[in-house]
């Protein structure tokens, strides 16, 4: 069947579209469409694909045949009532479900989180090493004093998805900006925007300048985190701690989020609508293994250029430092080889290496000039740089 944007412009000259949109501007009360110039053809091949509504049909086969501008109005009266009883019974022209494609413009929250969360468990920890294997279900040891084991299967909800290429899976930015979206929601948001989840990994004001590129950065890990399930049967560790729990598993999306459009600034901005508590995020808190630090921390632009790399160093810096300063059993020496690890570059030249001694170097810096630490050192093993010492 032809496209029924290309069947429309035979029916219709542009200046007939737009004095049809002028009388069917609006949808419904609360659904408008992103393009004005796309709404009649949206509608119609929407229309299309609604199999068990033969009178819908056989409108639409009619427009074919016979080319009569007036049944484009019929069919526009039609899908109008038929939204506004219940918008979710309708398909796009894929298939998928209209609410999807339809986006409801709501006023973005934009509440500034002033503190910034951590997920910090065995789960969140191994996730981004790539050490959890896709697809299968495998038994995490959460506590190494007393044997606790967690049943844990990671997966995509897209069967030809390839989970085994490297930027499919959930990475230590990946996680980042999942700690990000765990900030937002304490602070109180329901909705946000890639330059929102930017500002909040990064410490920054709320109108202070986001790129394309982080944007873009950003948006591509949040659709990432919307497509993986993560299942977590945490029974034996729950018993652990509450001795009358029976059964304990979740299930979801990492990023339980649905795209929408949102006001923004007085401009309409693609965002996304959170569902519920990320199941990382309350996964952690049943044993309150949550690092929370304040958000301000995170801003080290006044130091070095923020990067992903930065980022995840950034990060993986606070986490160790937090657990050095609150478990008293734990090194204060924090190794060099765990930060190549965490940026994906377990084997860094001479060269590569220098450049992250240098990132760590500012980055450490400026948390002492801030207070956070006392201070610091590079340590070496034999003539060759091995980790570094934290003061606090």
């Amino acid at each position: 069947m032809e496209n029924s944007n290309r069947i429309l412009e035979k029916i219709l000259s542009m200046s007939e579209i737009k004095n049809l949109l002028d009388q069917y501007a609006t949808v419904s009360d609360d659904i408008r469409f992103e393009k004005k110039e796309k709404r009649i053809p949206f509608l119609i091949g929407i229309l299309a694909k609604q199999m068990d509504d033969q009178e819908l049909k056989l409108k639409f086969c009619e427009l074919i045949l016979d080319y009569r501008t007036s049944l484009v109005l019929e069919i526009l009266q039609i899908a109008h009532e038929k939204l506004r009883k219940n918008p979710s019974v309708l398909k796009d022209f894929d298939g998928n479900p209209l609410t999807n494609t339809l986006q409801l413009i709501e006023q973005l929250d934009a509440i500034l989180p002033k503190k910034y969360i951590m997920p910090n468990n065995k789960l969140a920890n191994e996730m981004p090493k790539g050490s959890i294997d896709y697809g299968d279900q495998v038994e995490l040891k959460v506590n190494g004093r007393k044997p606790v084991f967690t049943q844990v299967s990671i997966n995509y909800d897209d069967d030809n998805i390839q989970i085994y290429e490297k930027d499919k899976r959930f990475t230590a930015y990946d996680r980042s900006v999942h700690n990000a979206i765990c900030s937002l929601f304490e602070a109180g948001n329901t909705n946000f925007t890639p330059d929102q989840v930017y500002r909040c990994m990064n410490g920054l004001e709320d109108k202070q300048y986001v790129s394309p590129q982080s944007v873009g950065a950003i948006t591509k890990s949040l659709d990432k985190a919307r497509r993986i399930i993560v299942k977590i049967d945490y029974t034996e560790e729950a018993k652990a701690y509450k001795k009358d729990t029976e059964y304990c598993l979740i299930e979801d999306h990492i990023l339980p989020a649905k795209k929408i459009k949102v006001r923004a600034g007085g401009k309409e901005v693609s965002g996304y609508k959170l569902h519920g508590k990320p199941i990382l995020y309350e996964y952690a808190q049943v044993t309150k293994q949550v690092i929370t630090i304040p958000s301000n921390l995170l801003n080290t632009k006044d130091v070095i250029n923020t990067t992903p790399e930065v980022i995840v160093i950034r990060e993986y810096l606070i986490r160790r430092i937090e657990v050095i300063k609150h478990d008293k059993r734990q090194s204060n020496r924090i190794l060099l080889q765990k930060i190549y690890n965490e940026i994906g570059q377990s084997e860094p030249n001479k060269d590569k290496m220098k450049a992250i001694r240098n990132i760590i170097n500012k980055l450490l810096g400026k948390f002492q000039r801030v207070k956070y630490i006392k201070c610091y050192k590079f340590y070496k093993e034999g003539r060759s740089f091995k980790g570094i010492e934290i003061f606090y």
